[in-house]
């Protein structure tokens, strides 16, 4: 006779961390619960006992399906549960309890809704509704080593696969995860949650190696099985080893039959690894044919649209992109098929049986979608157009990062000043909060970091100190703020603080922190003080002292090549030295451009004094284009005109300090500050050849303003130096392409009556508009923007020697 309505069936090893919060979600619902424990050497058996399950002990034989099927016959209740430890109800325990009794009796199996995290981010997530929960005492078993698949009696000599090839051992990492059965179970009103596989997690790479010696012994028992083949290539991807994956994924779909249940995640899967890859013509081959089969897939239309978008082809990226929200939900199943929004509740109902609810990841029929054509409208300028469609993404996922940036991104392109913005981003945000399905009591983390990101540190800041509640805002990223924002003093108070306070000296262990006070420090034109060099490894203590030493104005200049002798000054490695003709030059160009800072002697102990030769001409050289480059990024080009110089004097060759120059003049230019990266890559090509990127950059800002001969010049010699670099290809096909065009418009004006020019202008620009979309230019976003119109300092000075 039957003693309860559900039993909890489990299988644990060593889930000490995850077993208490899974058996205690569980706690209202099971009338039994069966733990079999294959081999535990933590406390997994003692918890499993505190929260009154029965444990069962089987040894471990690499063998999955074989470990759950013990505690199945054992079964005294109706319905049996299949759970992991790193599993956990979230929603439904309640409904769950009042719907099983109402199932008809011919119906043995359901579904449960499992959210698999796969990111620490709320929406980073992957939906699926595998069969979870079937009837006890109806012949139910699982086969398979791993990957073990749910079976209930024979068909002549062959087991019949229930949830076909579902696995209910373990989810995917990297959102390829459980299959969903052909017959469409109803849906059970349960939603579980699934973390095991979070990158932290996977860090270890103990579950993939597991998985991946168990997968070759199965394939050993039965070879070129394609559900078998189709996990390896899963476990290759969560090992890294993606071109392995790759060949798994294709030799499991050449023999996958297009019944396969599993056969669509192992095409958006397959799809997902070609990109990663660049191989886009592949991936269009493949996802121009398998969405017609799949058209309820939102996912395969998601990601058709980003290879069409890679290929340059926009348009046709922004109508499949609409394509997957025209009649999609985003648990991957058509419009009256059950939505799941996770948002802390669902609005669960009833499921027809037309379509399959496949393996989709969270916002691929909605927010994800919606923000892409925004990013699409974007690009070609129809900037109202974007605001809005990224407006529509917020109102389906208010915590979406890429829709909060966007949106804050086209407003500043709009010409919206800062004000302005900050207080677009706060109605959009008070408008989430005012929607029912919307928990109340988030913070205005997302509108903060939106400010950030298009630039408006200010407003940014400003808001911050406006709320009193912790809103897990990084320290780094408020002390790289209050750089951006020029608050130089305020990021040295800081820092004192915390080195005061003692307690949160760890802090400076993070790399970019160290590197930002000391930007504060030299930007304000101080030395480092003592408290740095105090939470400075002693390893790299000396780099810190001889670039500090460099940048001092009336120190001693560091000699390169001399002979370490601490007893006398003068054969030590830092020898005082009389400024020579370059010197005095630089130092009157600098006081002219109001460059020139208070003038402080510093005191040098007995460490400063012992940096070797390698520190100073590798340590501090790698040092200080570390510190140039972070100048750059938070604005302060005054640090890096100043550093810049001291470091190219370091530079015996003058190719060194040529390639220097054009190392300087790239960072420039990925920070926006285009006008000032030309005119140094200007002034190396008259002091020597540029390398193949500098004139791929030069090339691309000819280009920008049309001069388009003279750009596709530069972009033909970047392609005889390197003739992969395939933006420079680009570039010069667009060159040509616009000649042409011109050519063709002058030949018009010249004879308007012959048609056939006409007809031909016509086909030349639409092959300019298409090649127009590729990939191919730099991206420059509002902060890089704010400094293209900013008013921009002269960067190529006087560098060399003599």
């Amino acid at each position: 006779m039957k003693q309860g309505l559900v039993g909890i069936h489990m299988i644990v090893q060593n889930e000490e961390h995850y077993l208490p919060r899974c058996l205690g979600s569980f706690q209202s619902l099971a009338s039994e619960c069966f733990v079999t424990d294959t081999g535990s050497v933590d406390r997994t058996v003692e918890i499993a006992r505190q929260h009154q399950a029965t444990v069962l002990h089987a040894k471990w034989d690499e063998d999955f399906a074989s470990a759950r099927n013990i505690s199945l016959p054992l079964a005294s209740t109706d319905w049996i549960l299949c759970v992991d430890a790193d599993e956990y109800a979230v929603e439904g325990i309640d409904e769950l309890l009042a719907f099983l009794p109402t199932v008809e009796p011919g119906i043995t199996k359901l579904r449960v809704t499992i959210i698999n995290r796969i990111g620490e981010q709320e929406q980073a997530n992957v939906l699926f509704q595998p069969v979870r929960l079937f009837r006890a005492g109806r012949g139910y078993r699982y086969i398979g080593r791993i990957h073990e698949q749910l079976v209930r009696g024979t068909i002549g000599d062959r087991e019949r696969a229930i949830t076909a090839d579902e696995s209910i051992e373990s989810e995917l990492p990297i959102d390829i995860s459980k299959n969903v059965s052909v017959e469409q179970e109803p849906l059970a009103p349960l939603v579980i949650m699934h973390d095991g596989y979070l990158p932290s997690t996977m860090a270890t790479g103990h579950k993939p190696r597991r998985n991946l010696k168990l997968l070759q012994k199965q394939l050993a028992e039965q070879p070129e099985h394609p559900f078998h083949l189709y996990n390896l290539g899963v476990t290759y991807c969560q090992l890294g080893h993606v071109e392995r994956a790759i060949e798994a994924f294709a030799q499991s779909l050449q023999s996958t039959p297009l019944e396969a249940p599993y056969r669509p995640t192992l095409v958006r899967d397959y799809a997902k690894v070609l990109i990663v890859l660049e191989r886009y013509d592949e991936a269009h081959g493949l996802l121009a044919v398998e969405r017609q089969r799949y058209w309820g897939y939102a996912d395969l239309h998601l990601l058709f649209g980003e290879t069409l978008e890679q290929q340059g082809l926009e348009e046709r990226a922004y109508q499949v992109y609409a394509e997957a929200v025209e009649h999609h939900t985003d648990d991957g199943t058509q419009e009256n098929i059950t939505k799941i929004e996770w948002q802390g509740k669902s609005d669960i109902a009833k499921t027809t049986q037309s379509e399959p609810a496949y393996v989709t990841e969270q916002g691929s029929a909605t927010y994800k979608p919606y923000t892409a054509m925004g990013r699409l409208a974007q690009k070609k300028g129809f900037l109202q157009e974007a605001a809005q469609l990224y407006r529509i993404a917020l109102v389906k996922m208010p915590t979406y990062t890429p829709a909060w940036k966007g949106l804050a991104d086209v407003l500043q392109q709009s010409g919206e000043p800062d004000e302005r913005i900050a207080e677009q981003l706060q109605v959009q945000w008070k408008e989430g909060l005012q929607r029912d399905d919307i928990e109340v009591n988030r913070n205005i983390t997302e509108v903060v970091q939106a400010l950030a990101s298009c630039g408006a540190y200010a407003q940014a800041l400003h808001l911050l100190q406006d709320q009193d509640r912790n809103h897990n805002i990084l320290e780094a990223d408020l002390v790289r703020w209050m750089l951006c924002a020029n608050r130089v003093s305020e990021v040295q108070e800081w820092a004192e603080r915390q080195y005061i306070d003692g307690k949160d000296r760890h802090l400076f262990k993070h790399s970019e922190l160290k590197m930002d006070w000391a930007v504060a420090c030299w930007a304000h034109g101080s030395t480092l003080p003592s408290s740095f060099l105090a939470v400075t490894e002693l390893e790299e203590g000396s780099t810190w002292r001889a670039l500090d030493s460099l940048l001092c104005e009336n120190g001693p200049e560091i000699e390169i090549g001399a002979r370490t002798n601490t007893e006398t000054k003068k054969k030590s490695n830092i020898e005082i030295k009389a400024p020579n003709n370059t010197e005095t030059r630089v130092k009157s160009h600098l006081k002219d451009e109001g460059w020139d800072q208070d003038k402080r002697i510093i005191q040098r102990d007995e460490d400063r004094q012992k940096v070797t030769t390698s520190q100073v001409s590798a340590g501090v050289r790698t040092l200080a284009r570390t510190i140039i480059e972070r100048a750059v990024q938070t604005g302060q080009l005054s640090l890096a005109k100043r550093l810049h110089m001291k470091v190219a004097e370091l530079y015996v060759e003058p190719h060194e300090r040529l390639l220097h120059k054009q190392w300087i003049a790239e960072v420039l230019y990925r920070a926006g500050y285009t006008m000032a990266a030309a005119e140094m890559l200007i002034q190396c090509m008259a002091e020597g050849e540029l390398q193949a990127q500098s004139l791929f950059i030069l090339g691309e800002t000819l280009y920008t303003r049309g001069h388009y001969d003279q750009a596709l010049a530069l972009f033909q010699q970047a392609l005889e130096q390197e003739p992969g670099l395939q933006r420079a290809r680009a570039g010069a096909s667009l060159c040509y392409l616009q000649l042409a065009t011109g050519v063709m418009k002058q030949e018009i004006t010249r004879s308007p009556s012959v048609a056939e020019l006409t007809a031909q202008l016509t086909v030349l620009e639409q092959k300019l508009r298409l090649a127009e979309g590729l990939p191919w230019r730099t991206v420059f976003h509002a902060k890089e923007r704010r400094n293209q119109v900013a008013e921009q300092s002269h960067f190529a000075m006087h560098d060399r020697k003599g």
